[in-house]
């Protein structure tokens, strides 16, 4: 990407039957992030969701 980068991350729960994987861009100052969730035992996708509010409210952080 050559006015920005993409990260890809993955987690799983396996006692709770769960994996995600949240990936997020940054091009030209914008960042933009999705997290996918899927069931273990099905492979079902169960959730898309456009994450950046959702980081926000797990780290806490919010504008200065």
């Amino acid at each position: 990407m050559p006015h920005g980068f993409y990260h890809y991350m993955a987690a799983a729960d396996y006692a709770g039957g769960y994996v995600a994987e949240k990936q997020y861009t940054y091009v030209s100052g914008k960042i933009r992030f999705i997290v996918l969730l899927y069931e273990i035992a099905t492979g079902d996708m169960l959730a898309q969701i456009e994450a950046d509010y959702m980081g926000r409210l797990r780290t806490g952080a919010h504008p200065g």
